[in-house]
C-alpha cells in the first residue's frame, strides 16, 4: 500500500514538472519571438535614419552644385564685364515708350571687338567711345524686360554675359525700371481708419494720407482720393495742398455692402507725361451675410499707361 502511495505521488510529481517545463517553454519562445521583432523593429529604424542621411546627403550634393554652378556664373560675367550701366529715360505715355540707354565696360577687347545687347524683340548694338561701349533704343513699355544678354566679339572668339535685373544694384549709377517710374512721388497712411457697418451700408474712414511730388513729374494735377469697385472710381475728392508739391488728406464715404465686393482706397495723380500714379492704401472685402468688412493695408505704389493697363518688368523666368 505504501508502495502504491508514494508511486502515485512520484507520478503527480512528473507531471507537475512536466507542465512546468512547458510553460517555461512556451514563456522562452514568446520572449524569443519579442525579440526578433525588436531586433527587426531596430534594423528597419536604422535603415531608415540611413535613408534619410542619404537623402539629406543628396541634397546637400544638390546645394552645393547649385552654389558652384552659380559662383561659376559670376565667374563667367566678372570675366566679361568690368562695368555696366542701363538708364531708362523719357517714359512717353502717349506712345507707350521709353528710352533705354546702355554703358558697357569689357574686362577684355580691343578696336577689332564689336558689342551689342539682346533683350526681348530687340537686338541692339553698342558702339566704342572713350573706352565704353554705348548705346541707347527707344522700346514699347511690353519690351522693358528684367534680363540683359550682352555679347562681344574679337575676331573668331565670342563672350557674353547676362545682367538681371534682381542685381543691378551691383553695378554702380544704375536706375531700374520701378525707381525711374515711381521714384518721382512720394505717399503714406499714417492715421487712422475704420470701417463702420450699418445695414447694407459701410462707411470707410481713413485719415492722414499723404502725397509728395517732385518737380520733373508736376502736371499741375491736383492728387484725388478714390475708393474703386471692380476698377470702377464710385467716389473721389480733391487733396489739400500743404505746399508747392505736397499735399494731404482724408475721406469718409458710405458705399454699398455687397456680398464678396471689393473696394480700392488709393492717391490717384496723373504726372506731366501721362502716366497715371497710384498709391493703394487700403483693401476692403465686403462680408454681407455676417455684416463685416475686411481691410488689409496696402502701402503699394503702381504706374499706368494712358490705356489704363499697369506698367512693370517683364520678368524673365531663369528655369
Amino acid at each position: 500500500m505504501e508502495e502504491k502511495n508514494a508511486k502515485k505521488k512520484t507520478n503527480i510529481l512528473i507531471t507537475i514538472l512536466a507542465i512546468v517545463v512547458i510553460v517555461a517553454l512556451v514563456l522562452v519562445k514568446h520572449s524569443i519571438d519579442n525579440l526578433i521583432v525588436t531586433i527587426s523593429n531596430s534594423q528597419s529604424e536604422v535603415d531608415n535614419s540611413q535613408d534619410y542621411s542619404d537623402d539629406n546627403y543628396d541634397n546637400e550634393i544638390d546645394w552645393e552644385e547649385r552654389i558652384d554652378q552659380l559662383e561659376e556664373t559670376i565667374k563667367k560675367q566678372a570675366a566679361v564685364i568690368d562695368d555696366v550701366k542701363i538708364k531708362f529715360k523719357n517714359c512717353n505715355a502717349e506712345n507707350k515708350t521709353v528710352d533705354i540707354k546702355f554703358s558697357l565696360v569689357p574686362k577684355e577687347y580691343s578696336s577689332d571687338t564689336s558689342a551689342e545687347v539682346i533683350f526681348g524683340n530687340y537686338r541692339q548694338p553698342l558702339k566704342l567711345k572713350n573706352e565704353k561701349f554705348v548705346g541707347s533704343v527707344t522700346v514699347p513699355y511690353d519690351q522693358v524686360f528684367s534680363e540683359f544678354n550682352f555679347r562681344l566679339k574679337t575676331g573668331e572668339t565670342k563672350k557674353s554675359a547676362t545682367v538681371n535685373a534682381d542685381e543691378y544694384s551691383d553695378y554702380e549709377d544704375f536706375s531700374n525700371w520701378d525707381d525711374v517710374l515711381c521714384g518721382n512721388i512720394e505717399a503714406s497712411f499714417d492715421g487712422d481708419s475704420s470701417e463702420e457697418v450699418s445695414g447694407n451700408k459701410v462707411t470707410l474712414k481713413a485719415e492722414g494720407l499723404n502725397f509728395l511730388i517732385y518737380g520733373d513729374v508736376e502736371s499741375g494735377s491736383v492728387p484725388q482720393i478714390c475708393i474703386s469697385k471692380d476698377g470702377k472710381i464710385v467716389y473721389s475728392c480733391d487733396m489739400k495742398a500743404d505746399g508747392k508739391e505736397s499735399y494731404s488728406g482724408s475721406i469718409e464715404t458710405t458705399v454699398d455692402l455687397i456680398e464678396n465686393a471689393t473696394y480700392k482706397g488709393f492717391i490717384k495723380y496723373i504726372g506731366k507725361s501721362g502716366l497715371e500714379y497710384r498709391y493703394y492704401f487700403k483693401t476692403y472685402k465686403c462680408n454681407k451675410e455676417e455684416k463685416y468688412v475686411d481691410a488689409t493695408f496696402c502701402d503699394t505704389i503702381c504706374v499706368y499707361g494712358i490705356d489704363g493697363k499697369e506698367i512693370k518688368f517683364n520678368y524673365v523666368d531663369e528655369e
